[in-house]
């Protein structure tokens, strides 16, 4: 089994490491469970959205402080609704593609809101009150042709909750962000734009859903965005 990732947590967090074997890779995450938490029934209901068994059942709590639980390997990935094989290789988190010319999918934000942010309102939908708020490039993989699935699932196991204000906003910053990341977009009126785009396709997915009960300041939300894609440029 080999270490792939080992974040040391800073002041505040705990450690967590990521291993590989042939066919699987194992996490170990800080546990912090929600209330009441039953890890067998989270891991049930994450395999159930994602309609196959992405997390195994032989999870390990370890002197009630880690979680370790293993999910199955996806070998190969697609580019999301184009079916074209990318090689990659895999850190336990995000997905590092030798072809570094990022699809448009990834960059254009009419395409983003159409093949990616749908798949996360349909997946958030059907998990409420739990929440996979975690997109950008890399999170979500076309494993085959039309089977897509998301792999970043440590809040869910965890049985941490969120109220659909926060869902929503924070798949707005997603959405945003990861596009203007890639781009290395400065401009505040594309940002902006973008930011009117992704409101307008959200609400539009989520009325009368319960995810609907959620307001926006565009303004707000842009600026911050701008503070930090300039910021990550500094760094």
């Amino acid at each position: 089994m080999n270490l792939i990732k080992h974040e040391k947590g800073n002041k505040n967090g705990c450690p967590r490491w990521v291993y590989e074997n042939n066919n699987h890779i194992i996490k170990t995450i800080p546990f912090k469970p929600a209330y009441n938490l039953n890890v067998g029934n989270q891991i049930k209901l994450i395999n159930e959205v994602s309609d196959t068994e992405l997390i195994l059942s032989d999870y390990k709590i370890e002197d009630n402080k880690f979680l370790t639980y293993k999910m199955n390997k996806i070998p190969y990935q697609f580019d999301l609704e184009e079916n074209i094989v990318n090689e990659a290789s895999f850190d336990g988190d995000t997905f590092f593609f030798k072809n570094k010319k990022f699809k448009s999918i990834y960059t254009d934000i009419d395409l983003y809101l159409e093949n990616i942010l749908v798949k996360y309102v349909k997946v958030n939908l059907k998990l409420f009150p739990y929440y996979n708020i975690d997109g950008g490039y890399g999170n979500i993989l076309q494993y085959d042709i039309g089977k897509w699935i998301i792999i970043d699932w440590d809040d869910c196991i965890l049985g941490n909750k969120c109220n659909s204000q926060d869902i929503g906003k924070y798949l707005m910053i997603e959405t945003v962000e990861s596009i203007i990341d890639l781009i290395e977009c400065a401009d505040i009126k594309d940002i902006k734009n973008y930011y009117q785009k992704a409101i307008k396709f959200y609400k539009k997915m989520t009325l009368n859903t319960v995810l609907e009960n959620c307001e926006f300041n565009l303004e707000e939300l842009a600026i911050k965005s701008y503070i930090n894609i300039s910021d990550n440029k500094e760094n």
